[in-house]
């Protein structure tokens, strides 16, 4: 499987603990990490089952997560 250097990027940077959360009209960096959209890229991960979406204990806010699937795609890369 083949990912674009974006979506490497927002893989890494998921993996090194930035935070993405989905909101409404996709996924947003965390206000940490710039705040930027990253919706098209995160998509594809979480298509792709790098990326997961989980729910912050406690709460009903949705976050993105590496799988170890995409622990493993980063260690061969």
């Amino acid at each position: 499987m083949d990912i674009n250097k974006q979506q490497l990027q927002v893989l890494r940077r998921i993996a090194n603990g930035e935070q993405v959360f989905q909101e409404k009209d996709g996924f947003r960096w965390s206000e940490d990490a710039g705040g930027q959209v990253c919706t098209a890229p995160v998509k594809k991960l979480v298509e792709m089952n790098l990326v997961r979406i989980a729910k912050v204990k406690g709460g009903t806010i949705l976050r993105c997560a590496v799988t170890q699937e995409g622990s493993n795609y980063l260690k061969n890369k």
